[in-house]
């Protein structure tokens, strides 16, 4: 990944951070949203946005909803803030880092054990 790229990749996280922060009135979008990172396809049409959602699996299905609704909303925002040529479309995902390193624990312990046998 180039360079440009990475500062139009944090450019973009913070500010779908503070436009999920501030401006976003859809209810299901009240829990604890946190942009992880963003990853914007080469010719900048398109961006994934991960997200972490803090609270049960119901929720965080809901939050996702609420923000891919309001995908159009959150790129005409970003569009009067950033000075791009184009604003990527928005798709978002959701990304649990918690579970993640759940994960990777397990691996490991099962690793430990079959060394130990």
């Amino acid at each position: 990944m180039t360079r440009r790229m990475q500062r139009v990749n944090e450019l973009l996280r913070q500010e779908i951070s503070l436009v999920v922060q501030r401006q976003l009135k859809d209810p299901r979008t009240k829990s604890f949203i946190s942009i992880v990172k963003v990853e914007t396809s080469p010719d900048l049409t398109n961006a994934k946005v991960f997200v972490s959602v803090l609270g049960q699996y119901k929720e965080k299905i809901q939050a996702l909803a609420g923000l891919t609704s309001a995908s159009r909303f959150i790129r005409k925002a970003i569009a009067d803030v950033v000075s791009l040529r184009h604003v990527p479309n928005l798709e978002f995902k959701l990304e649990d880092p918690l579970e993640k390193g759940a994960m990777v624990l397990q691996v490991m312990n099962s690793l430990q054990h079959t060394e130990d046998n």
